[in-house]
């Protein structure tokens, strides 16, 4: 039994609360430098009877749930990217990424505008869609400065420019 199926059994048998459950998660997908336990924190989290336990969570706790899907399916976007250029697994990862942000934006408006924006602008970048990755760099730049901040425009910015220079995708190459 992998350490995910172990923790499920321990939400559902409520040994551990909906907090701890995610922590715990979430410790997995930091504890590699490439994230690689995203793939089976993705398939727990997605797990019916887990799914069914964080929707009828208080707000908070749902918002959290969403949260952290959203960035264990960016992380899965970022490995496979990494490892196989812009696949369209890559790509499926990166927009189920982006609908988790509009699923969060409905749980709370604007708790994380930056973040969804990063997605998206990824998301563009996947889609050589270059005025749109433009479009949103801007937008990010008008937003909150914290080094995290800074970190991810810096990372819109090379993606765009890899693309002006390149005129393809190649995510590995960009980031």
């Amino acid at each position: 039994m992998n350490l995910q199926t172990e923790l499920k059994n321990k939400l559902l048998d409520g040994s551990i609360s909906n907090i701890e459950f995610l922590e715990n998660l979430m410790g997995l997908d930091q504890s590699t430098p490439f994230h690689e336990n995203c793939y089976s924190n993705i398939e727990i989290m997605e797990d019916p009877e887990i799914k069914k336990i964080f929707e009828s969570s208080e707000e908070g706790t749902k918002y959290n749930y969403y949260d952290y899907l959203r960035l264990f399916y960016f992380h899965a976007f970022q490995d496979e990217a990494h490892k196989n250029g812009a696949t369209n697994e890559a790509k499926n990862y990166l927009e189920n990424a982006n609908k988790l942000s509009k699923v969060l934006d409905e749980i709370l408006p604007n708790e994380d505008p930056l973040f969804s924006k990063y997605i998206l602008g990824t998301l563009y970048y996947m889609n050589n869609d270059l005025e749109n990755l433009q479009l949103v760099i801007a937008d990010y730049e008008l937003g909150d400065k914290t080094d995290f901040t800074y970190s991810n425009i810096n990372v819109l910015k090379r993606l765009y420019n890899g693309l002006v220079s390149n005129k393809n995708v190649d995510y590995k190459r960009d980031y």
